[in-house]
């Protein structure tokens, strides 16, 4: 995915600075695992940067413990990575994989700043609500404005 999504989307898009991912499930996994792969951007480097990361209840069971959170943090602060983590109440519990709440509170330690938007969708399950969506696209039109689309 990394070669073939990634690296070719900067090829051929030579003036994008940097890249939005959004993933639900399996797909915030894979989300997830794209910047850690890309890894720290070296002194002077400038693509290709993850602006923006949007995790919707991702199902990252077994790689909450073993994050290098000084890795993580570094990654984040050489992109300037904001990150946006959506889930169900009714899935942050043990029963139905590790707790969501566990992973915002390593994502905080690892976003200083206000780089991180935690939502949690009341009475709601292992889906996307509409209201989710919505929280998604307001968190991407703020990095965009900010910094120009990704």
């Amino acid at each position: 995915v990394l070669r073939q999504c990634v690296e070719r989307f900067c090829e051929r898009h030579p003036e994008c600075t940097a890249m939005d991912l959004v993933g639900f499930s399996a797909g915030g996994m894979v989300a997830w695992l794209l910047p850690l792969l890309l890894g720290p951007l070296a002194e002077g480097q400038q693509r290709p940067r993850i602006g923006g990361l949007a995790l919707l209840s991702p199902r990252l069971e077994g790689m909450n413990d073993v994050w290098d959170e000084g890795y993580v943090r570094e990654l984040f602060r050489t992109h300037g990575t904001e990150v946006f983590l959506g889930y169900g109440t009714l899935e942050d519990i043990d029963s139905k994989g590790q707790p969501f709440s566990d992973l915002a509170a390593r994502l905080r330690r690892c976003l200083p700043g206000g780089r991180l938007e935690v939502r949690g969708y009341q009475d709601k399950d292992h889906t996307m609500p509409t209201e989710e969506l919505q929280d998604v696209a307001r968190f991407l039109s703020r990095l965009w404005k900010r910094n120009g689309p990704s």
